[in-house]
């Protein structure tokens, strides 16, 4: 009886913790991606971004 209770509390702590480990989803960004987002955080101006577009395209 003991046994049961100890392995349904390991069970259970287990999906606990299992559920706290997930975070966000890595996220999967290409280099187009990250010229956007730096375009418009401001980071970057637009000038750069489109010498970064037209050469990430291959122009």
């Amino acid at each position: 009886m003991m046994l049961i209770i100890v392995v349904l509390i390991a069970v259970g702590l287990y999906y606990l913790l299992k559920g706290q480990r997930k975070g966000p989803e890595p996220e999967q960004t290409g280099a187009m991606d990250i010229v956007r987002k730096r375009y418009a955080l401001g980071e970057i101006s637009r000038d750069e971004y489109l010498a970064y577009r037209d050469e990430l395209k291959g122009e």
